[in-house]
């Protein structure tokens, strides 16, 4: 159980991340009005930010033996 938190948990770092990265990519894109990359950064965003809802759902949804 305790393995499965650390895992969660850095799976949980690498996906906030990955929303700052996204978020940053995204603040450039649309300065320099580049429509195609702003479409991807916003999926790259939309992902990330599934993926954390997900994964702080699993780790609320465990419970003890």
């Amino acid at each position: 159980m305790a393995a499965n938190n650390v895992h969660l948990h850095s799976q949980l770092m690498f996906w906030d991340d990955e929303l700052a990265r996204a978020v940053s990519d995204l603040h450039h894109a649309e300065k320099y009005d580049d429509r195609g990359a702003v479409d991807w950064h916003e999926e790259r965003v939309r992902w990330a930010k599934m993926k954390i809802n997900d994964i702080r759902d699993s780790m609320g949804s465990k419970k003890g033996a």
